[in-house]
């Protein structure tokens, strides 16, 4: 499985940029902000780790976040990057970001 730039996999990734990044991807999936975990879940394997991607390029901006505002901007501006619009629930996703960040 390729994963974007790089051909990277998920499970690759995931190894490279460490728990932060599982933390991410967690709150992604939890919040599901496009409504994509339901339809890519399969009962046998389970979630298809849908926003790998989104996590990745969100990680590579969180160095530059001061607050959960910041962290918030970058969320937005991923989805939008991603999908063309900003979902609803983003503020939530970003205040438990944040606190994953301070906690590190």
């Amino acid at each position: 499985m390729t994963g974007g730039p790089g051909g990277v996999t998920g499970g690759s990734r995931r190894a490279a940029q460490g728990a932060l990044y599982d933390e991410v991807a967690s709150i992604l999936e939890r919040h599901d902000p496009m409504g994509v975990m339901q339809a890519e879940a399969d009962a046998e394997l389970g979630p298809l780790d849908e926003y790998d991607p989104e996590a990745s390029a969100i990680l590579a901006r969180l160095g530059a976040a001061t607050s959960a505002d910041d962290v918030e901007r970058i969320v937005r501006d991923v989805f939008i990057e991603w999908f063309d619009e900003e979902p609803a629930g983003l503020k939530v996703v970003a205040t438990e970001i944040w606190a994953v960040m301070r906690e590190s």
